[in-house]
């Protein structure tokens, strides 16, 4: 058997490029608290630092895509780890 042709190789690292990204991005996201499909809602939004979070409106919380009640509750848990008060106005 020869050797794997260029496209081949071109196709396998592009590959490994994308799991490594994915991995990547999930990591700030590890022991948070937050589900995988939560998560991968959060990333596939492009948030990609929990702490940005902190930083948003519940009307901007509630219109990420994928993010139902139950990836809510967990973000809305999130955030009153760091600001108390907040989860009595969600």
């Amino acid at each position: 058997m020869g050797e794997p042709s260029e496209a081949y190789r071109r196709a396998m690292l592009k590959a490994h490029e994308e799991e490594a990204r994915h991995v990547l991005a999930r990591a700030p996201f590890r022991n948070r608290k937050f589900s995988d499909r939560t998560v991968n809602a959060l990333v596939q939004a492009d948030i990609l630092a929990p702490e940005r979070l902190l930083f948003m409106t519940m009307m901007d919380l509630r219109t990420i895509p994928g993010i139902g009640k139950v990836g809510l509750a967990e973000i809305v848990k999130y955030r009153s780890r760091f600001i108390p008060d907040l989860a009595e106005t969600a």
